[in-house]
């Protein structure tokens, strides 16, 4: 990812999240760690078609047609609104831009709350889709669920129910 931006697509967009879980080459026993970036909160995660750097050119191109691009600008651009703005993009997605932590990347962004084309989910869920997914054979089940929160460190559970918890969300990384 390009410089000013500042985004975490393994914690908010889900075809790299895939993509993580299919190239995923290192040890299973590493995988709890490199898991941790993704925190302990809930967030939304984007599920459209646009591709990361595709949702960077958009609001590359929104910043530039209204004020500029430069680390000044963008932080006083930012005073006006409470330090956080919410803009729209093409696929009607929405986004909030704040100011990144990171000097170099001052610009951190990610989806808004409910925002067209995501869903909402807890962190310890979330770990546990893309841990299953890499553990598992073909399909994520109960079994790899399971087996992915004992990695984890976190209580197994007793049934899938596709309505609530992790079950509303398995067909997202079974696809």
């Amino acid at each position: 990812m390009e410089k000013p931006f500042l985004f975490n697509p393994l914690k908010h967009h889900l075809n790299h999240q895939l993509d993580y879980i299919r190239s995923y080459g290192k040890s299973i026993s590493t995988l709890k760690s490199d898991l941790s970036i993704i925190g302990s909160s809930q967030m939304d995660v984007y599920r459209g078609s646009l591709t990361v750097d595709g949702i960077i050119l958009e609001i590359f191109k929104y910043i530039n047609t209204r004020f500029t691009i430069d680390k000044q600008d963008y932080n006083k651009h930012l005073l006006k609104y409470n330090n956080y703005f919410v803009l729209s993009i093409s696929d009607h997605s929405e986004w909030v831009l704040r100011k990144g932590i990171d000097p170099e990347r001052y610009i951190h962004f990610h989806p808004a709350r409910y925002s067209p084309h995501t869903f909402r989910i807890n962190a310890n869920t979330l770990k546990t889709l893309i841990a299953a997914g890499i553990m598992a054979d073909q399909s994520i089940g109960l079994k790899e669920i399971n087996s992915a929160r004992r990695l984890l460190g976190l209580d197994p559970i007793g049934k899938l129910n596709q309505n609530q918890g992790i079950g509303k969300f398995i067909g997202y990384f079974n696809s």
